[in-house]
């Protein structure tokens, strides 16, 4: 009689919002637009004294301070570019590791048109450079053999078994 163990490995961080620190979205993040300038506000006083706000008192405003602050911001960040485009890389390479090893499953039914036979799907996404991330879609065979039932256990063990497989295939071939 021939056994066969299937191991599943548990990350316990959770992948479903992947990190984007490339260069290009940080400094995209950074930015402001500069046609939204404060306005100048009157403030109304106790004893209905009117005044204008700080804007007027000859002090650095507000929004000048703030871009001041941003482009400090930028300037580091251009700076560095080389070790935010590295750590991106680094960060991509585990997050893509870490789906491998426990990809996050939605099960789902569907019905051929045709037959009118259900079939149930499963798909996770792969995160690529940049931010970006990939849907990998698989199929897991008919709904009856899950009793119709896109929570059932094992349609998430077979779910989970499969994709690991077409994650590793697919990245052998180079499409993913």
């Amino acid at each position: 009689m021939e056994f066969t163990y299937v191991i599943l490995y548990i990350c316990p961080m959770k992948h479903s919002k992947f990190v984007n620190l490339d260069y290009q979205s940080l400094t995209d993040l950074f930015k402001i637009n500069k046609s939204k300038k404060l306005t100048k506000i009157e403030v109304k006083m106790k004893d209905d004294v009117k005044k204008n706000d700080h804007l007027n008192s000859g002090f650095k405003s507000d929004f000048d301070e703030l871009e001041d602050k941003l482009q400090k911001v930028l300037s580091y960040l251009d700076e560095n570019k080389e070790v935010f485009s590295r750590l991106d890389e680094l960060v991509k390479d585990f997050e893509q590791h870490q789906v491998l090893m426990n990809p996050t499953i939605h099960v789902a039914r569907t019905k051929d048109k045709k037959t009118e036979i259900e079939y149930f799907t499963a798909k996770t996404f792969f995160p690529l450079t940049g931010g970006k991330r990939k849907e990998v879609k698989i199929h897991l065979g008919r709904a009856e053999n899950y009793n119709f039932n896109t929570q059932n256990k094992q349609a998430k063990i077979d779910a989970i078994i499969k994709m690991r497989q077409t994650i590793s295939r697919r990245i052998r071939e180079g499409s993913l």
